[in-house]
This record gives C-alpha cells, sequence and structure tokens, in this order.
C-alpha cells in the first residue's frame, strides 16, 4: 500500500526493499522450518556481483554505522547454485558479522574470487575450481574454543533470545550440499573472515 499511493521516490524505494526483505524472511523461516531435512536446491548460472550488490545495499540499509565495501575480482567463473539459498547464506554471515562489530560499528567486507581448491587443510577433501565468497569484519574475533564449534546447530555466544544458532550450520550445510564447502578464520581482536566455496559452472551448464 505504501508503494502503491506514495509519491516521494525515496519512500517507494524502501517500500520495494522492505517488500524484498520480507520475501526473504519468508525464506529464512522455511529454512528453520526444515532445517533437520535435506532440501533440494534449485541450481542457476548466478550473477554474483548482482547478488552481492544487493546484499551491500541491504546491509548499508540495515546497519548504518558500519562501513560495508564489496571486492569482486576480474574475469570471475561462472557459478551454479541456489540463488535464494545463497543470498540467505551471505545474509547469515553479515548479521552475525554486524553483531560481532556492535555497538562501536567497524568494517565489513564482501569478496569474490576464484578459487583452486587442491585437497588442503582448509578444502574438506575437495579438488577443482571454485568460486570463493568470503565475508569479513573487524569485530571482536572468536577464541580458539568458540571457533571449532562456530558450525554446530544451534551453537551460539548471544544472549539467550538473541540468536538461534542456526545461521553458520545453515551456511555449512548449504555449501555442501551445493558440492562445496566453508571455513572461518578468526582471532581473538583481530575480526572474523567466513568464505563459502562452491563449485565452478561446467561449461554445458545451461543458461
Amino acid at each position: 500500500m505504501i508503494k502503491e499511493r506514495a509519491h516521494d521516490d525515496k519512500i517507494k524505494l524502501m517500500a520495494e526493499r522492505g517488500i524484498k526483505a520480507a520475501f526473504r524472511g519468508e525464506k529464512l523461516v522455511q529454512q528453520v522450518l526444515s532445517f533437520a531435512r535435506r532440501q533440494p536446491l534449485h541450481l542457476d548460472l548466478i550473477d554474483v556481483e548482482t547478488v552481492v550488490g544487493e546484499i551491500v545495499d541491504t546491509l548499508r540499509q540495515m546497519a548504518s554505522s558500519l562501513s560495508v565495501n564489496k571486492q569482486i575480482a576480474d574475469n570471475l567463473w561462472p557459478l551454479r547454485a541456489d540463488q535464494d539459498q545463497l543470498l540467505l547464506a551471505i545474509l547469515n554471515i553479515a548479521i552475525n558479522a554486524r553483531d560481532a562489530m556492535m555497538p562501536g560499528g567497524g568494517v565489513l567486507t564482501i569478496e569474490v574470487r576464484n578459487a583452486a581448491l587442491q585437497n588442503g587443510p582448509e578444502d574438506d577433501g575437495l579438488t577443482g575450481d571454485s568460486v570463493a565468497l568470503a565475508i569479513s569484519d573487524t569485530g571482536a574475533g572468536m577464541s580458539a574454543k568458540t571457533l571449532r564449534r562456530a558450525f554446530e546447530p544451534f551453537f551460539t555466544t548471544k544472549a539467550e533470545g538473541l540468536g538461534t544458532g542456526l545461521g553458520l550450520s545453515m551456511v555449512a550445510g548449504f555449501a555442501k550440499q551445493s558440492g562445496g564447502t566453508a571455513h572461518i578464520n578468526s582471532e581473538i581482536g583481530r575480526g572474523t573472515s567466513v568464505t563459502i566455496y562452491l563449485p565452478r559452472a561446467p561449461t554445458d551448464f545451461p543458461s
């Protein structure tokens, strides 16, 4: 109703973003309700730059105290993934990062690059070409003990009522079901970086 009745372009834009946020919230609720089940993924060729741009705009609206940056590498490989699930995964990580930098604010960076997995210590036994999406913050960071449990379902360091403990476990589950993996680097006082590795789309993948 606001979108249809408003004459101010800024108000219309805010209404459109609110509508998009509501639909993303619906998707998140579906994820929570179906957490114990493997959900079928709808694989598409992803325009990563567009997806990241939408997330950056959303985050800038959500937390004006944050400086939100994006770094998109040139000549990115094509990515195949479920776009809605990818959006939710990035948003889950970014919300955790935002909370880690409150109340003083900080810098959140979303970086996208090509990555060749070679069965290394961070590759979960995977090899091959992937697209890496790294979400980094300048927050308080995690202790080694917290880091070891970060992907566990229902594990949270937030106060009661402020976190479900499902965000990062959903990220890890999405990455694995997509044929990729996720990894966290963090250190107390030096922030946190969560990286999602997703397979490069084959050349014959339909557009």
